[in-house]
């Protein structure tokens, strides 16, 4: 009768409908229901009693440990008890997902099940007795998919959800269909059929937020974010989504709400600066960003490694004032060399880079790049993509191959082939994509050979297919992650006359690159600023950086060296 316990969580679950002010969360034990944000546990225990099952129940506050309800409930089949207990919470009357008694036994004893083959076995026991079962279609589900079986996954889910249409079952089921087959409408329909019959749970409209932000929809993710947050107003995971996605939106001014709420929530988190750092930066609020960055990394010393203080550097670089940015970043490396990073050098010698000091980066990572060790093969990856962008072809070849033999890592000497790839001469988009596609063996993803191209095209000046390629890595990019693409589509349409669209991209600022980490980086930072200025977007802060750089060792930021092979 072991099989019992396990199975309960499930089958309560499957008859009870969320109303306007309860969700019903499910778990194996009770400390799992911790990160769920629970209020009241359901436990309880099982006997039997002569030909019936009793099972005790206690419904339990979780933060007085104060008991709310004590019953019990007798049936003579286990299928039973669970409805009864439903009804004894005025929880619901869901119909039964259990067509027999046979169906829930073998799915139960699936559960206790140790070995996979016997798991596999056990649960297509339980659907040849009830194909509609869904507990045991979705745990069937995964576990085909994680073998590497897809489309028998999807089949018994699709089995299992048919003719359900607008249940609770049906919109699990959908969304488990939809994350098999890497469908993010599917998703979505499941999503949103969830949400009409679970109204008061956060964790249903804080998905339906993500995924609108990931199809770059802000308006109608800040709406799904409004809702969490009224859901559950003391989460402070919720206010900083709400933040972002208002960001993203250009509406600067709710960010900024949401932001001050989250510190105000949690007043010593240095994520909740660090958020409200971000949200000034989109903004083009340098002067605000750099303050907030800095009370972050205040907050807690080593937060992030010192990463505060980089931004914070970045930020008075964009407010025009260098040496003081220079100052800021000292003390970025000062902490990286407190904990003994390797890579301080290198990181030094990339932020002189990225602030448009382009030859007096390229004379210090030649100098790091002779060091024998792994941070001397790392300092020769990205001497080689300078040495690149800077139209030296040859040059970067060769930086390419000596950081490849010093490197101590396969993934150095991968980065190393693949500047040597783009280091190739000058071809065609076409010609690029055959080299591209003669590189990689077929078991590399599509997406890193797509990227790989995108560089080669970038790099190439081949703006029309560069784009066609940008805006589909676009589309199921997280903004988080998105700055790089966003900034090389925005400047690659802008080439192609598409002003409208480039200045929608180009709009909200990129986010601070990490130095000695963001290797690509240098394809779009600095040069978003004149893209923006092309784009008629406000310049203040290309101006003032021209004043800026006009005493280093570039004349100015848009005086660069016309060999270089990217567009000044």
């Amino acid at each position: 009768m072991d099989w019992i316990g396990r199975v309960a969580p499930y089958e309560i679950s499957a008859h009870t409908i969320g109303g306007p002010r309860k969700v019903f969360l499910t778990a194996a034990s009770e400390r799992d229901f911790l990160p769920l944000r629970a209020r009241q546990v359901l436990s309880g225990y099982y006997e039997t009693s002569g030909n019936l099952l009793r099972v005790h129940i206690t419904l339990r506050d979780l933060s007085t440990s104060r008991n709310l309800m004590q019953f019990e409930v007798r049936s003579a089949k286990a299928a039973d008890l669970y409805p009864a207990v439903c009804a004894r919470l005025s929880a619901g009357t869901a119909p039964s997902d259990v067509s027999n008694q046979a169906a829930l036994e073998t799915f139960g004893r699936a559960l206790l099940a140790s070995e996979p083959e016997a798991k596999r076995d056990l649960l297509a026991q339980a659907l040849k007795a009830d194909p509609h079962y869904a507990p045991a279609a979705a745990l069937l589900a995964q576990l085909n998919n994680a073998a590497g079986d897809p489309h028998a996954a999807a089949a018994i889910l699709e089995t299992a959800r048919s003719g359900r249409a607008g249940t609770w079952t049906w919109a699990q089921l959908t969304q488990e269909l939809g994350a098999i087959r890497r469908d993010p409408d599917l998703v979505l329909k499941g999503l949103e059929a969830s949400a009409k019959l679970s109204p008061s749970n956060a964790d249903i409209t804080r998905a339906l937020g993500e995924s609108q932000v990931l199809r770059h929809r802000y308006p109608d993710a800040v709406n799904w974010f409004r809702k969490t947050v009224t859901l559950e107003p003391g989460e402070i995971a919720f206010w900083n989504l709400l933040a972002y996605a208002q960001a993203y939106a250009r509406d600067f001014a709710g960010a900024r709400a949401s932001a001050e709420q989250y510190r105000k929530l949690a007043p010593a988190d240095p994520n909740a600066w660090d958020t409200t750092g971000e949200v000034e930066w989109y903004a083009g609020n340098f002067a605000a960003a750099e303050k907030a960055f800095l009370e972050a990394q205040l907050k807690q010393p080593l937060f992030l490694g010192g990463l505060e203080f980089s931004k914070a550097a970045f930020s008075r670089f964009l407010a025009g004032d260098l040496a003081g940015a220079d100052q800021t970043f000292h003390r970025y490396l000062e902490t990286r060399r407190a904990l003994k990073d390797p890579l301080a050098d290198l990181r030094e010698a990339h932020w002189w880079f990225l602030t448009a000091r382009r030859a007096k980066a390229l004379d210090r990572l030649s100098t790091l790049a002779r060091a024998g060790d792994d941070a001397g093969s790392r300092a020769g990856l990205f001497h080689a993509l300078c040495l690149l962008e800077e139209g030296k072809s040859s040059d970067a070849l060769a930086a390419a191959g000596s950081a490849a033999r010093k490197a101590a890592s396969p993934a150095v000497r991968t980065t190393a082939d693949l500047i040597a790839l783009l280091a190739g001469p000058p071809a065609s988009a076409d010609e690029w994509r055959s080299r591209v596609d003669r590189a990689f063996p077929p078991t590399v993803p599509a997406s890193l050979r797509r990227q790989v191209l995108i560089y080669a095209l970038v790099l190439g000046k081949h703006s029309a297919p560069a784009a066609k390629l940008l805006e589909s890595a676009y589309a199921g990019t997280s903004p988080a992650s998105a700055d790089e693409t966003r900034m090389l589509l925005g400047q690659a349409l802008l080439a192609m006359g598409n002003k409208q669209r480039a200045a929608e991209l180009l709009a909200n600022y990129p986010l601070p690159p990490q130095p000695g980490e963001a290797l690509f980086a240098t394809l779009y930072f600095p040069a978003f600023l004149e893209w923006r200025k092309a784009a008629g977007l406000p310049a203040i802060a290309l101006s003032r950086l021209a004043s800026a750089l006009s005493f280093s060792d570039e004349p100015s930021l848009l005086g660069r060296p016309r060999q270089s092979r990217w567009p000044g």
